[in-house]
């Protein structure tokens, strides 16, 4: 005889919902960046000389990318010349480099609702909510177009 399944306890993401991130640390915040607008990831690298409008810029095989200080993004100190690492993202049709101190690793976000302590409630106006990215962590979201509209009126 058949056993009869048993009612679920456990709330289930849509497919929709489950993607993977790559996290981030610039200063004592952490991001998150979907995986799937992730080009590259870079070693200590040294900024290029500022434009006319004082914006930092990355020269990678011979193209310069215009750079986003995370740290300063989030009212921390800015990286002064250079960053530890970079992560490479597209933005659209653009090409962006993500100055921060380390790319952590690669998650797949917890789908249950994010219980982030008061001070983690409001993201950063490039990013579009948190993420847990376990038990203990929650991450901004970048979004990279609004990470792009911030470089452009920020800079």
């Amino acid at each position: 005889m058949p056993v009869p399944a048993q009612p679920s306890t456990e709330t289930r993401a849509s497919p929709a919902e489950l993607f993977e991130v790559v996290v981030l640390r610039a200063g004592t915040a952490l991001f998150a960046i979907d995986v799937q607008v992730a080009v590259e990831i870079r070693g200590p690298e040294t900024f290029g000389p500022a434009d006319p409008h004082g914006r930092r810029n990355l020269e990678v095989r011979g193209q310069p990318l215009p750079v986003a200080d995370l740290r300063r993004l989030s009212g921390q100190p800015a990286f002064d010349g250079g960053s530890p690492a970079m992560l490479l993202i597209t933005a659209g049709t653009a090409t962006l480099a993500l100055a921060v101190d380390e790319v952590l690793e690669i998650e797949t976000p917890d789908a249950s609702p994010d219980a982030a302590s008061p001070a983690q409630s409001r993201p950063f106006n490039f990013c579009s909510r948190h993420v847990r990215v376990d038990a203990t962590r929650s991450a901004s979201l970048i979004e990279p177009q609004s990470l792009l509209a911030a470089l452009a009126v920020r800079d």
